[in-house]
C-alpha cells in the first residue's frame, strides 16, 4: 500500500499521508479478538492445552491469544496443531492463514483461505484473507472482487467498506471507492480511521483542496 500512502501524501499534504496510513490498515486479515489480560489468558489456555493435549480448541484459543501478542510464529505452530487435531475445521484454517499472512507466506496463507471457504463459502474471514492476499501480491482485480464479497458478507462492517473503498481506488474504480469509503463512514462517523478516509474521498472526487 506504499504507493498510495506515498501518493495521497504528494497531493493531500499532512492529512493524506495520514489517511494513506489509515487505508493501509484496511488489508489487516486478522480476526483475532481483544482481550484487556493477555497475560492471564494465555496462562489459562496454555495450561489447558497442557492438560488436555487433544484438545484442539485449547490450541486454537491459545493461538488467538499469541496473535494478539503478534507472536506469529508461534501462533501458526500452535494452530497447525489445532488443524491436525482437528482437520475440518475451517475456523482453525483461517486462523492458520492469518498468521501466515503476518508471516509473509502468502501462497501458503492463501491455500487455507481458499480451503475453508470451499468449507463454509460465507465465511467473511476467508474472504478478508484472499482480499489481503491478493492485494498485498498485486492482484488489485482480486482483491476488489473478494473486497465486494466482504461487504455482501458483512453490509454493517466499517472496515468492509473501508477495504471496497481502497481496492476499487487502487484498479481505478471510482464507483466502488468513493462509496466504499462514504459507507464506511456513515456506518461508524466516530471512528478516527473513518473519518480520515473523508480526506481519501475528496482525493477519489478530485476535490483536492478539501482533502489539505
Amino acid at each position: 500500500l506504499v504507493p498510495v500512502a506515498l501518493g495521497l501524501c504528494l497531493i493531500a499534504g499532512r492529512r493524506g499521508l495520514i489517511a494513506g496510513l489509515a487505508l493501509a490498515a484496511a488489508w489487516g486479515v486478522t480476526t483475532f479478538r481483544r482481550n484487556d489480560d493477555y497475560q492471564s489468558e494465555g496462562r489459562i489456555w496454555h495450561d489447558t492445552l497442557v492438560k488436555q493435549p487433544s484438545n484442539p480448541r485449547a490450541f486454537d484459543n491459545y493461538g488467538l491469544v499469541l496473535g494478539n501478542r503478534q507472536q506469529w510464529t508461534e501462533a501458526a505452530r500452535i494452530f497447525t496443531e489445532a488443524l491436525r487435531l482437528n482437520p475440518t475445521s475451517a475456523p482453525s484454517r483461517e486462523s492458520l492463514g492469518a498468521a501466515l499472512f503476518q508471516l509473509g507466506r502468502f501462497p501458503e496463507a492463501r491455500t487455507l483461505f481458499e480451503e475453508a471457504i470451499r468449507q463454509k463459502p460465507n465465511s467473511p474471514a476467508g474472504h478478508r484473507g484472499l482480499a489481503g492476499i491478493f492485494f498485498k501480491t498485486g492482484d488489485t482485480a482480486g482483491a476488489l472482487r473478494e473486497a465486494q464479497e466482504c461487504v455482501r458478507l458483512e453490509p454493517g462492517s466499517p472496515p468492509a467498506y473501508r477495504r471496497l473503498g481502497v481496492a476499487g481506488y487502487q484498479v481505478g474504480r471510482l464507483a466502488d471507492a468513493g462509496p466504499g469509503f462514504e459507507k464506511g463512514i456513515q456506518r461508524d462517523p466516530h471512528d478516527p480511521i473513518e473519518r480520515e478516509a473523508i480526506g481519501v474521498i475528496h482525493f477519489v472526487h478530485e476535490e483536492f483542496e478539501a482533502a489539505i
